[in-house]
């Protein structure tokens, strides 16, 4: 069987750890608050488990154990079922790694599936085991307090993400034009999450307009709360999608711009040359009493010294950032 962890919640609101078989039978008898999270390390076995001891739809159970789900709602005539796209990481890239956690919620039990370990759910049941206790002893709020701690893990990697974008934009403006490829990997990171949270936030305003028994009129204001949160998500990262589309514009400004200074100045060197050469070219500088005529090693000086010329516009060029 995959690894699970199960907490058991009593009336008195006292948290305990059990075994996945008490688990089990806290569902079918339905009578106390159970949480037991099942980490799906084999999608064939957690859909057997999830048919054979919880008797949950198939099409959740696919939804579950599938990979890259979008966030949604879905009902059915016994139990509720919802998807939530948790951060878990980064990758070499920097960019953010994502796992969907499938929730079903049946009765008093509230089951979740996962891939890996999310390190919120993690620590949220690090908690709840070390304070023995939980604020509710409802399963709507223990629904509430894990999609919190989901939500509350994208507020410090959208600020730094924000932070990132400010100090790009402190350098787009004194005049630096090396910064595309830095503001496209934000502006990627930033769709990336645009992805995750714009159906999550709508699965949060399903949660409210669909009369669900585990949203009381107690748990209400909870969830209205999840849902401000992601709208709050949803329009940082569209405030900083903008921004960064205008610096993308700035940036292009700047670098075309600058590439109008270094033609103009391109422009003048080829018109000073081009006077000389009109001249050399007219007279075809075949004078009698023309020095160096006579030179043994003229031929491979004259080389050399358009070799070392050409070496030294090219290096006076990079050095200006005209190449």
């Amino acid at each position: 069987m995959n690894h699970a962890l199960v907490l058991a919640i009593s009336a008195d609101r006292a948290v305990k750890e059990i075994s996945y078989e008490e688990g089990v039978a806290r569902f079918r008898q339905a009578e106390e608050v159970t949480w037991i999270h099942l980490f799906d390390k084999d999608a064939a076995a957690t859909s057997a488990l999830l048919e054979r001891d919880f008797d949950f739809h198939p099409v959740a159970i696919e939804d579950a154990v599938g990979r890259d789900e979008r966030p949604e709602l879905k009902e059915f005539e016994d139990h509720i079922f919802l998807v939530a796209p948790a951060v878990v990481g980064q990758d070499e890239a920097g960019e953010e790694m994502f796992d969907e956690i499938g929730f079903f919620v049946h009765g008093k039990t509230l089951v979740t599936v996962s891939h890996v370990e999310i390190p919120c759910v993690q620590q949220m049941a690090t908690r709840w085991k070390a304070k023995l206790s939980l604020g509710r002893a409802e399963v709507g709020y223990v629904l509430f307090a894990l999609l919190d701690s989901i939500l509350d893990d994208y507020f410090p990697r959208l600020d730094a993400m924000e932070d990132e974008v400010d100090r790009i934009s402190d350098e787009i403006y004194t005049g630096r034009t090396d910064k595309l490829r830095e503001l496209l990997v934000v502006k990627k990171r930033m769709l990336h999450m645009r992805r995750q949270l714009g159906p999550f936030r709508d699965v949060m305003n399903s949660l409210l307009r669909r009369e669900l028994d585990f949203v009381t009129d107690q748990m209400e204001p909870f969830f209205h709360d999840l849902f401000d949160n992601t709208l709050r998500l949803t329009e940082l990262v569209d405030t900083n999608r903008e921004a960064l589309t205008g610096l993308l514009d700035i940036h292009l400004s700047t670098v075309s711009n600058n590439l109008n200074m270094v033609m103009k100045k391109m422009t003048v060197i080829s018109t000073v040359l081009m006077t000389c050469a009109l001249v050399a070219g007219i007279y075809g500088m075949n004078f009698k009493h023309m020095p160096e005529l006579e030179w043994y090693a003229g031929y491979p000086l004259a080389l050399f010294l358009m070799f070392a010329l050409s070496a030294g516009i090219v290096w006076m060029f990079k050095r200006k950032d005209w190449l």
